[in-house]
C-alpha cells in the first residue's frame, strides 16, 4: 500500500527520487535516517514523523505544519533547539514507533506548507544544517531502497483518522481476528459502523431477515431506494456497503440458531444486535466442547459443567429437569474468553418473576443491598408519586444566599438565590416539599435586607397555595417558623394583597398600630416607584 501511494502522490515521489528514506506506517509518513547533533555535540540519526493528509489516497497540502522527531536534537555546541521544538512529551504511536519531540515552523507567507516535499526538506534543512557542522558527511539522501512491507490492514485506503488524532496505538489494541454481529438490525447496524473502522480482520454477520423500508429508516447511513429492491437480506446488503471502504465484512444470510450456534466459538467477541435472533440462541444448549455458564436469576446461583448441584434435599447430584423451561440467562464463553450474553440481562429477572408469579417485594430483594440485622429499611409502593407518600425532608432552619445573574432550573435546597438585576429572589420550599418559592423584590412585594453577611426578607413568607401551606420568616438567614394560619387569616392576607398599593400606605393597618401617611410622603413613594422601574 505504501508504494502505491507514493507512485501516485508527486511530492512522496519526488522525495524518493531524490533519495529520501520513506515509509508509510499506520496513516504516518516517516522519514529515517535524518541527522541532528545530540547533547554530547555528537552526529546521530532520527526519525521525522508527519500525519498524512489524503484525499482517495493522493496527498493533499498537509496539515498541520507540525512534525514529530524520534529524538531531542541540539545545535553544533549542545544546546538543545528550543526555537523549533514547541512539545517534549514522549508519545507512543504504536507499531514500536515512539516520538520525542514536535518541531514548529510555519513558512513565510500563508503559514502552510504547499505539499509534503516543501514539509519534509524544510525540516530536515534545519537538523542537516546544525548537523553538517559536526560532520560534514551528515546526510539525508542515503538512496535506500525499502522492502514493501505488507501492513495487513483490512481497510482500503490508510486510515488516516487514527493518525491525526492521535490513539494509533490505542486502535491497535482492537486489532482482533473475528468479531460477529448477530442481527445488523436498528442496533446491529450502528454497532458495525463503528467496528467496521477499527482494524479487526474479519466481521461475521448473522441475519435471516431482508432489507425493507423500515430497516432503512432504523439503521445506520443512507440506503438508496434500488438497493431495497426486492428486499435483500440485511447481510448481504451490510456486507456491499462496506466493501468499499474494506475487507472481511462476511454474511450469513441466516439466524442464530441451535442447528449453527457452533460458528460463534471461534469468534473473539460477539454483539447479539438483534434481540430475538440473541434470545434464539441462549435459549438452546451450549454446543458440545464449549465454554459456558447457566445463571438463574432467582438465587444468583451459577451452574458450570463438571459441577454437581445440591437439590432441595441436601444430596449432590445433577440437575432435574422439569417440564416447564426454567428463566435462565446463558452465557457464552467464546474462543477468546469474552462473555456473550443477551442484549437486555435485566429481561431474564422479569420474566423469572411474571412466570412464578413474584411480587415486587420479591424482586426487591434482588435489587436492595442486603440490610444488616434490625436495621430498619422503608419500602413504598412504585405506583405511588414521591409527592403522595409524605414528607421525608425535616424543615430547614436556615437558608444561606446566593448572588446570581440567572435563577437556576434546578435549585438546591436550603439555598436562597437572589438575582440583583431582575430583583427577585427565590428558593426551595423550607419545609422540604421542593416547591419554587418566588419573592420579588418591589416596593408592594418584599423588601430584602443585607448587612454584608447576612440577608433578610420582610414581610413573612405564606406559601398557601402550595399543599404544604408553610408560613415562616427569613431573618439573617435564619428561618422562623410562624403559626399556622387558619383559612380566614388566609384570606384576609390575600384580600390586603389584591388593594391597591398606595392606597394601603394612605389606610392605617389595626395590626400593625401604623399612622395614616400624608400625601406629601405619598407622593414622595411615586416618584420613587417611577424612578425605579426607569419610568
Amino acid at each position: 500500500m505504501s508504494r502505491r501511494l507514493i507512485s501516485r502522490s508527486p511530492d512522496l515521489r519526488l522525495l524518493l527520487d531524490e533519495g529520501y528514506d520513506l515509509e508509510i506506517r499506520g496513516g504516518y509518513l516517516l522519514v529515517h535516517h535524518v541527522p541532528y547533533v545530540t547533547v554530547a555535540k555528537g552526529a546521530a540519526y532520527g526519525t521525522l514523523v508527519s500525519e498524512l493528509n489524503l484525499a482517495n489516497g493522493i496527498t493533499v497540502p498537509p496539515d498541520p505544519h507540525t512534525i514529530r522527531f524520534t529524538a531531542t536534537p541540539c545545535d553544533a555546541e549542545g544546546r538543545r533547539l528550543d526555537r523549533l521544538i514547541n512539545d517534549s512529551t514522549r508519545t507512543d504511536l504504536g507499531g514500536g514507533l515512539i516520538v520525542e519531540t514536535s518541531f514548529s515552523h510555519k513558512p513565510v507567507g500563508s503559514g502552510r506548507y504547499t505539499d509534503y516535499h516543501a514539509k519534509v526538506t524544510t525540516y530536515v534543512a534545519i537538523l542537516g544544517r546544525h548537523a553538517a557542522a559536526v560532520d560534514p558527511n551528515a546526510t539525508a539522501r542515503t538512496y535506500h531502497v525499502r522492502e514493501e512491507r505488507d501492513e495487513g490492514s483490512p481497510f482500503r485506503y490508510p486510515d488516516t483518522a487514527s493518525a491525526r488524532a492521535g490513539i494509533t496505538a490505542i486502535n491497535e489494541k482492537l486489532s482482533l481476528a473475528k468479531v460477529a454481529i448477530v442481527g445488523p438490525g436498528g442496533t446491529g447496524s450502528h454497532v458495525l459502523d463503528l467496528v467496521a473502522k477499527t482494524p479487526v480482520d474479519e466481521i461475521h454477520l448473522f441475519d435471516g431477515d431482508r432489507m425493507l423500508d423500515h430497516n432503512a429508516f432504523r439503521g445506520v447511513g443512507a440506503t438508496a431506494a434500488v438497493d431495497l429492491d426486492g428486499g435483500p437480506n440485511k447481510a448481504e446488503h451490510y456486507s456491499r456497503v462496506y466493501a468499499v471502504m474494506r475487507d472481511g465484512v462476511v454474511p450469513h444470510p441466516y439466524p442464530v440458531d441451535a442447528v449453527n450456534c457452533a460458528e460463534l466459538s471461534d469468534m473473539q467477541f460477539v454483539f447479539p444486535g438483534d434481540r430475538s435472533d440473541a434470545c434464539e440462541a441462549s435459549n438452546h444448549r451450549a454446543p458440545r466442547g464449549s465454554r459456558h455458564s447457566v445463571r438463574r436469576h432467582g438465587d444468583r446461583r451459577e451452574r458450570r459443567p463438571g459441577h454437581a448441584r445440591r437439590d432441595s434435599t441436601g444430596d449432590d447430584g445433577p440437575s432435574r429437569t422439569t417440564g416447564q423451561r426454567p428463566a435462565v440467562d446463558l452465557v457464552w464463553r467464546c474462543g477468546g474468553g469474552q462473555r456473550v450474553r443477551a442484549e437486555h440481562p435485566g429481561r431474564g429477572s422479569q420474566r423469572a418473576g411474571r412466570r412464578t408469579r413474584g411480587h415486587s417485594l420479591e424482586e426487591a430483594v434482588q435489587v436492595l443491598p442486603r440490610p444488616r440485622r434490625r436495621a430498619a429499611h422503608a419500602l413504598y409502593d412504585r405506583r405511588e408519586h414521591d409527592r403522595q407518600r409524605g414528607r421525608f425532608v425535616t424543615r430547614l432552619e436556615r437558608l444561606d444566599h446566593r448572588f446570581v445573574d440567572w435563577i437556576p432550573p434546578d435549585l438546591e435546597p436550603g439555598v436562597l438565590y437572589i438575582t440583583i438585576e431582575y430583583a427577585t429572589a427565590v428558593h426551595s420550599c423550607a419545609c422540604g416539599c421542593r416547591a419554587r418559592v418566588v419573592t420579588p423584590l418591589t416596593l408592594k412585594d418584599w423588601e430584602l435586607r443585607f448587612d454584608g453577611e447576612t440577608v433578610s426578607l420582610s414581610p413573612s413568607i405564606g406559601n398557601w397555595s402550595f399543599a404544604c401551606q408553610s408560613h415562616y420568616w427569613i431573618r439573617q438567614n435564619r428561618i422562623e417558623w410562624a403559626p399556622r394560619w387558619s383559612a380566614a387569616q388566609i384570606g384576609g392576607a390575600r384580600e390586603l394583597a389584591r388593594a391597591p398599593w398606595t392606597s394601603s400606605l394612605a389606610t392605617p393597618r389595626a395590626s400593625s398600630g401604623m399612622e395614616p401617611a400624608s400625601g406629601r410622603l405619598v407622593r414622595l413613594l411615586r416618584r420613587l416607584a417611577r424612578a425605579v422601574r426607569g419610568t
